[in-house]
């Protein structure tokens, strides 16, 4: 085992970029400076995406690229409010994802420095981005069709930006943040058998299914690691969504979160470091989740204060359950429970910062 970070990406270390990502009007219409010098990727796309009207021409051309169409089951008129939360937070990852793509495939076909693909792969990686776009653009018509049947607006899209100036980093982050959709729609299924709405569940699996396909790494853990909503939308929103460019994100009822720390990982210690907000750190754990163990909840060692920024270790315990893969950290409250993804969230006061361990 290594004890490394594969990708840093969603922590708040990275923020410099040596060249902007072009995220341009091939397939989206406008673009917005931002203050980091780059340039935010902005809806809506050439084909008028994500407001396409249901049944139209330009929704067959996106059903025809990614090989299938929306389901066309009935949808429910009534959604339990955890499950329109659901709902709404699936759109928002997916309304990010097409944007992310879409970047991801401008940089390769306009040739922007350090997004050079080997000659013989390239058309077929463009081939599988083409269909992955359109994909992601039907699972977010898909999941706001299942919030305006129950009476609820549809998630609109935000600006984003993405802190990478290479091809590889891209494509770690993408493996990032597939593990960490994939993990949350673990919880919102559970979510919505408890709440009447197992309906949705086979739905829900079958948007899940291609994102794990995507990833192609079919045997990262045995039991692939939990996330939750409020864990996913704190990550974009602090990492890659331009601040105040939600149109609609107050709709969405997720617990707020502070910036995620900065953290480094050795094979027995994690470093953390973050910006206190007036806490006393003998009143805060760090709490570490990985596959589906019982969360880890370590006190605070070498607690260092410098003004407002708080630096620390707490122990790493591999050895103990043969951790890989991804591994969420939050800095929490020392009272709560501790036994459930959703009760870390519960107690969660910074975060999240993830680790992919290789």
């Amino acid at each position: 085992m290594q004890g490394i970070i594969v990708c840093s990406a969603l922590l708040s270390a990275l923020t410099g970029v040596s060249a902007a990502p072009l995220q341009e009007a091939n397939t989206s219409s406008n673009d917005t400076a931002v203050a980091s010098g780059q340039v935010a990727f902005k809806f809506p796309l050439a084909n008028g995406f994500p407001n396409i009207k249901v049944p139209s021409p330009e929704l067959r051309t996106v059903g025809e690229a990614a090989v299938g169409i929306l389901p066309n089951t009935p949808l429910a008129k009534h959604l339990a409010p955890a499950d329109v939360t659901s709902f709404q937070l699936i759109a928002f990852a997916e309304l990010f994802q097409v944007a992310y793509y879409i970047s991801l495939y401008n940089n390769i076909t306009h040739s922007v420095p350090g997004y050079a693909v080997p000659g013989p792969i390239e058309p077929s990686l463009l081939s599988v981005l083409e269909k992955t776009i359109t994909q992601e653009e039907l699972h977010a018509l898909s999941a706001n069709a299942v919030l305006n049947a129950a009476i609820h607006d549809s998630v609109q899209p935000c600006q984003y930006v993405f802190p990478f100036d290479n091809f590889f980093a891209a494509i770690n982050f993408a493996t990032i943040f597939s593990d960490v959709v994939i993990g949350t729609y673990q919880n919102f299924q559970t979510t919505l058998a408890l709440n009447g709405d197992s309906g949705y569940i086979a739905l829900m699996a079958s948007i899940a299914g291609p994102t794990a396909e995507r990833n192609a790494n079919p045997a990262e853990l045995p039991f692939l690691s939990i996330s939750s909503g409020p864990w996913a939308y704190a990550a974009l929103t602090h990492h890659v969504i331009v601040k105040d460019s939600c149109p609609n994100a107050d709709a969405i009822k997720v617990p707020s979160s502070n910036s995620s720390p900065n953290v480094s990982l050795t094979t027995t210690e994690l470093a953390f470091a973050f910006v206190n907000n007036g806490k006393k750190p003998t009143d805060l754990r760090l709490v570490y989740t990985n596959a589906q163990n019982v969360p880890i909840v370590r006190k605070l060692e070498n607690v260092k204060t410098i003004g407002n920024f708080v630096s620390f270790t707490v122990p790493f315990s591999y050895s103990d359950t043969i951790m890989s893969g991804m591994t969420m950290c939050w800095v929490t409250s020392k009272n709560g429970d501790f036994s459930s993804a959703n009760g870390v969230t519960a107690a969660s006061l910074f975060g999240t910062a993830i680790l992919n361990i290789n």
